[in-house]
């Protein structure tokens, strides 16, 4: 072993056998914890009171930020081995994942049901909880508990909002559709998640089959509402494979289902996907009017009226409306930034990207671009559909002809060194030089 590696664990068996009994048996029982927990969770799961977890955090054995308890690595290790040592480690870890199960599933049900105006709370909250999340899914699986590993990977579609967990989210979905039909709910939820990832990967007719065994369990269930959400989603398949008519006539199927239905929080939604479809099919004007009909409606799911945002700046775009393009992007970054969907992010910094540099600003626009890189973990994969993705491709091209290849590569890299709060800052930069009343150059005297 490493000198420095011997001299912390000294460290670390030292201050060990100074906590009682009492603290010891806490301190080991956190271990079972991935990425951290809450007073609550710690009660819950790890037996744990709030004086003992004061008393630890005391000691640093552990850390206590954003109302969460946290342990180093090295002091996660040494407390897992604790943990293991103890005997505790098989009912910890059960206890840990239907722990974890039961606090996920009031959260989602929270924000569902009573649509909770701390809607992007709830949210975070979910995301926070990932890595714990993961742990449960793992036990599930070792333990062969099918039911539970159905209704975690249910929970999972809340943190794997994009194709950047693409891998992970499909072999959990994959894994628990075979391993049970119930409960209901939850497959569809997960079914819901593997129709998702087919689109990412392009892969239109299993999205279909997906989602059609999504609509036969709603409907066998009586569930009205995950009937039209799965009606929803056909239309945003069809758009995405052109068949724009089909996926208007299933767009206006669901608003009509959702007003009936009291669902007055999906219409943003669904009016914004309706946007989509006129955006792809040159309607701009169409589509404009409909994603600010979306974004009027308002209500709490700000993902929807994140979509509805960036498909008025693309519209805005359609129409060569550059300055308006450059707000729409903007509180469409915003808002994906608190859902935290990184991969839509960068897709609002590339339109953002695309109006700046139609208005002749390539520096910057070369800076956003590099920005998107970092997001997305590489620009090519930014987009679903081609259309935006050969948009870029020339506001790429025309940046780097003007800036020469350079001075393109050097404001490439600036943003591509911005972390995401430095990105958000540089938008509102940009939003307010752009806002101020456009001057024409006045010819010199002659």
């Amino acid at each position: 072993m490493d000198p420095r590696q011997q001299t912390l664990r000294a460290t670390m068996e030292w201050s060990h056998d100074l906590l009682s009994a009492d603290e010891q048996a806490v301190f080991a029982r956190m271990a079972v914890f991935r990425g951290g927990c809450t007073v609550e969770t710690a009660e819950l799961i790890a037996d744990a009171d709030l004086d003992h977890l004061q008393s630890l955090v005391d000691k640093s054995l552990l850390r206590h930020t954003e109302e969460r308890f946290t342990m180093l690595e090295t002091v996660w290790q040494y407390a897992w081995e604790q943990l293991n040592l103890r005997g505790e480690l098989p009912e910890r870890r059960r206890r840990h994942a239907l722990g974890t199960l039961e606090v996920c599933e009031e959260l989602v049900r929270h924000r569902d049901q009573d649509l909770a105006e701390d809607f992007d709370i709830v949210n975070h909250r979910l995301a926070t909880e990932r890595d714990n999340i993961r742990a449960a899914l793992e036990w599930a699986r070792d333990n062969d508990k099918p039911e539970i590993l159905l209704r975690l990977a249910a929970i999972g579609a809340n943190i794997w909002p994009d194709s950047t967990y693409i891998h992970e989210a499909e072999y959990w979905y994959a894994l628990s559709l075979k391993s049970s039909q119930t409960p209901a709910a939850a497959r569809m939820s997960v079914l819901t998640g593997m129709a998702e990832v087919c689109v990412w990967r392009d892969d239109f007719m299993r999205a279909e089959d997906y989602i059609d065994a999504w609509l036969r369990t709603a409907e066998k269930t009586g569930d009205a509402n995950e009937a039209s959400r799965a009606l929803n989603m056909r239309g945003t398949v069809a758009g995405f494979q052109g068949d724009y008519e089909r996926a208007r006539a299933d767009f206006t199927t669901v608003l009509e289902q959702v007003h009936a239905g009291g669902f007055k929080h999906r219409v943003p939604g669904v009016l914004a996907n309706l946007a989509d479809v006129e955006w792809h099919a040159g309607n701009y004007e169409a589509a404009l009017k409909i994603s600010n009909q979306a974004i009027e409606s308002g209500g709490p799911v700000t993902y929807a009226l994140a979509v509805a945002w960036e498909n008025g700046g693309l519209s805005n775009l359609g129409l060569q409306d550059y300055r308006s393009a450059i707000k729409y992007f903007a509180k469409a970054i915003e808002l994906f930034a608190k859902n935290e969907a990184k991969h839509q992010v960068a897709s609002s910094l590339c339109g953002l990207a695309e109006a700046l540099q139609a208005l002749g600003d390539s520096r910057h626009a070369a800076q956003l671009l590099g920005a998107a890189e970092t997001l997305a973990d590489g620009i090519t994969q930014v987009f679903e559909n081609k259309k935006q993705a050969q948009a870029q491709t020339e506001t790429m091209r025309v940046a780097r002809v003007t800036l020469g290849q350079e001075a393109f590569d050097a404001e490439w890299a600036k943003g591509e060194s911005l972390d995401l709060d430095d990105t958000l800052g540089l938008v509102a930069v940009l939003v307010a030089q752009h806002d101020r009343p456009h001057r024409p150059t006045l010819p010199d005297s002659p």
